[in-house]
């Protein structure tokens, strides 16, 4: 009997044990990328997708090492760079600083609005760049912060796609970006908490948000650049069981009409196969 018990418990090590250790890893998500590629194979322009799941860390891609031209979404590496410093106290939220010429800029954003020489808090000018992409806002805060500074740390967190005097990016990268966001959100919890709150109220929610249940809470940021039919979106994704980290990033495509509506398609069907995960 005793060999008999020694046997079945050796059994249980070499073939049960590992089963349920990899039981949650073995997600089939090689069913979702060809979803994907089929929604792709439908439109214009090429695009670059990248999964994280939070609770397994798997991951999944398409495209998702090739450069895009990152538009705003380079303003969530700028910004957890920004709070990094606040968590090291290496500069104050308070701290202010000056609208100046070389930081105007047209398009998304209310500052540019505002007259040059107006001065505006790092707290002020952070929110600004997040909520409503303001480009005079990220401006200020490049200046202040050091492009180099910037690019180097996201080096550091792991980006691949870094070039100093280019807004490039991909997929990956910027997934890594939005979970090292996340993480600092419960390294710092009072600081974080700002930071994502910021991200949950984007005033720009009409890309992977809204293929998504409108309960469910989502921290996103967009970018445009229409001079290469760029049209991009980051999102973390608070599943209520398996939260996720999906970035969606295009060039080329013939409308934002048509980028938008795949990029909405590829989150519906994202969330979709993530809720049918047991």
């Amino acid at each position: 009997m005793r060999y008999i018990i020694i046997i079945l418990n050796l059994f249980c090590f070499i073939f049960i044990a590992p089963m349920a250790i990899h039981a949650h890893s073995n997600i089939p998500y090689s069913k979702l990328t060809e979803q994907w590629q089929q929604q792709l194979d439908k439109a214009s322009g090429t695009y670059g997708i990248y999964l994280l799941d939070i609770n397994s860390g798997k991951t999944a891609g398409v495209n998702e090492l090739t450069p895009f031209h990152a538009a705003s979404t380079i303003k969530i590496p700028i910004n957890l760079y920004l709070y990094q410093q606040m968590a090291a106290k290496k500069l104050a939220p308070s701290t202010l600083l000056t609208y100046k010429a070389q930081h105007q800029e047209g398009g998304t954003g209310y500052l540019q609005n505002q007259p040059i020489g107006s001065m505006f808090t790092i707290e002020e000018l952070s929110q600004a760049s997040i909520t409503h992409s303001d480009n005079v806002a990220t401006n200020i805060l490049y200046d202040y912060l050091g492009r180099q500074n910037v690019k180097g740390y996201m080096r550091q967190i792991g980006g691949v796609i870094v070039v100093n005097n280019q807004n490039i990016t991909c997929p990956r990268d910027m997934a890594i970006y939005m979970d090292e966001t996340r993480k600092f959100t419960l390294n710092h919890p009072q600081l974080g908490s700002i930071l994502m709150n910021h991200l949950e109220h984007t005033i720009f929610r009409d890309r992977l948000p809204a293929g998504i249940p409108p309960e469910i809470t989502v921290a996103n940021k967009t970018g445009d650049w229409p001079p290469t039919g760029t049209h991009n979106d980051v999102a973390y994704v608070k599943h209520p069981h398996n939260p996720y980290i999906l970035v969606v990033l295009s060039k080329s495509t013939p409308s934002s009409d048509e980028a938008y509506q795949v990029i909405k398609n590829i989150s519906r069907m994202t969330y979709k196969f993530q809720s049918s995960i047991k």
